[in-house]
């Protein structure tokens, strides 16, 4: 029996052995499995803390253009109301092919400019000045 579990005796009539040995086996299989918690949370976080995007910037900057030029059209075609996710799913599975881009990168990548603002403030500059210089082009026609 490990020393850091006492015998209670209380009453003598009783026998806690098995009951002290059992909450000594309870109690290291709890401070295991907190042990395993904690340390998967750790890996996690560790692996989750992305030094660069997955997708790089030249290819973000026309995919978010695209986006951008997505959402403005649905939210005209669907007069500004909650669009489903199976629409937006749809729709953003056509651009993310078009850029060849799985779903996974993307939603990484977002991920990784949400932790980086500046970078993503950035990027949204470039994405916007692109935009703005497609409706030049268009306006002069």
């Amino acid at each position: 029996m490990p020393t850091s579990c006492r015998k209670i005796t209380r009453f003598p009539s009783i026998k806690f052995e098995n009951l002290v040995w059992k909450q000594c086996n309870i109690w290291s299989a709890v401070k295991g499995v907190s042990f395993l918690f904690f340390g998967m949370v750790f890996l996690m976080n560790v692996t989750s803390c992305q030094t660069k995007p997955s997708i790089p910037q030249e290819k973000m900057i026309p995919l978010m253009a695209d986006v951008l030029r997505l959402e403005a059209s649905q939210q005209v075609e669907y007069n500004y109301m909650t669009l489903s996710d199976s629409i937006w799913k749809l729709n953003y599975s056509f651009i993310l092919n078009k850029y060849n881009v799985d779903s996974t990168d993307f939603k990484n990548t977002l991920e990784f400019y949400k932790r980086n603002p500046s970078e993503f403030s950035d990027i949204m500059g470039k994405v916007i000045d692109e935009l703005q210089e497609e409706e030049i082009k268009r306006f002069r026609r």
